[in-house]
């Protein structure tokens, strides 16, 4: 009776590669410093601006509103997972993925992946309702603004919500199964094309953020150079 094939982890990468690249189990190139320095970069930004907006509206002014709460939500929210990135990194991340093997995965890793995943999505959505509910703060009297912003809202918080529930469903261990067999096998590989529709829902959603205030900035009685500017100051939420 012929013997099995052999399975060996060290020799199977975790992605097919491009049609022309060999991949590089040995020493494999990594570009996790920009995730070091684009979280510096956007935290050393973003702390200073929430933390005077807050102060702001907390201590000074003292009128709390929807989007205040929301944007506090928001930004722990990406602190958590921005820790999660940053110890997933740790790891491998960076590197592509036909140049990991599968022996290069354990349960740890994999567990941070598959909650990274998970977690996407709410993250987003509360960062983006923290600016649907700043729009409608400021422009809720007008009515096809209140529709435009509730469609938006009801809209991003159905397909994100899906992350918590496609990732975990499709990537989890079955019976008998680890994790990190989970994450290797083709059921969870099918979660890819759900991660390309996200992230596509997720720059389409920029821009309408970004273009749904636009046509009540333009309608305001002030000087053309203040709208120019009042329109910048959204535009910073597509950082």
């Amino acid at each position: 009776m012929a013997s099995p094939t052999s399975f060996d982890p060290a020799t199977i990468p975790l992605a097919l590669p491009p049609p022309g690249v060999i991949p590089d189990f040995v020493n494999p190139y990594s570009r996790s410093w920009e995730v070091y320095l684009t979280s510096a970069l956007l935290l050393s930004v973003t702390t200073p601006i929430v933390a005077l907006r807050l102060y702001t509206k907390f201590l000074v002014i003292k009128q709390r509103t929807a989007d205040d709460y929301a944007t506090l939500v928001a930004y722990f929210a990406v602190i958590i997972y921005t820790s999660l990135t940053i110890a997933y990194e740790t790891s491998f991340y960076g590197i592509h993925l036909w140049n990991l093997t599968l022996a290069s995965l354990d349960n740890h890793q994999s567990i941070i992946v598959l909650v990274n995943n998970t977690v996407y999505g709410p993250v987003l959505f509360t960062v983006k309702l923290s600016l649907f509910l700043l729009i409608y703060g400021i422009f809720g009297r007008l009515q096809w603004m209140r529709h435009l912003v509730i469609f938006g809202i009801v809209v991003t918080g159905l397909v994100y919500t899906a992350n918590v529930i496609v990732f975990p469903v499709m990537c989890s261990p079955r019976s008998g199964q680890s994790y990190v067999e989970a994450s290797a096998s083709p059921r969870c590989s099918r979660s890819v094309a759900f991660g390309l529709f996200s992230a596509s829902f997720n720059i389409a959603s920029d821009f309408y953020l970004l273009f749904l205030p636009i046509p009540a900035v333009l309608a305001l009685q002030m000087p053309q150079k203040k709208k120019i500017g009042v329109l910048a100051i959204f535009a910073t939420g597509l950082m």
